[in-house]
């Protein structure tokens, strides 16, 4: 599943991956080795143009994803991530619509 909450602001070009198009499976097991893995972004929440979320992310509320970032994995409460793959680059913050 995906999960966006209130008051998020999103820019264009935004892609969110929960899953992989083309499965793959282990041969000794015979099991998927990349299944789905929901997706869940909180409470006023800004991501920047191009930005790509893939599976399993959690970004939390009041943070900020810088353009062209690479969210994968947990983005903690009020801070700022940017780059490929997406690192803190602030904490602390808080932002504002104009």
């Amino acid at each position: 599943s995906i999960s966006i909450g209130n008051d998020c602001m999103l820019g264009s070009n935004i892609k969110i991956w929960n899953g992989e198009l083309h499965p793959i499976y282990s041969l000794t097991s015979k099991k998927r080795l990349n299944n789905a893995k929901s997706i869940e972004i909180g409470d006023h929440v800004w991501i920047g143009s191009d930005v790509v979320i893939l599976k399993g992310s959690n970004i939390s509320e009041g943070s900020a994803v810088g353009v062209r970032s690479l969210v994968k994995g947990k983005v903690g409460k009020n801070v700022v991530v940017a780059g490929s793959p997406a690192r803190k680059i602030r904490d602390n913050i808080k932002w504002k619509r104009r």
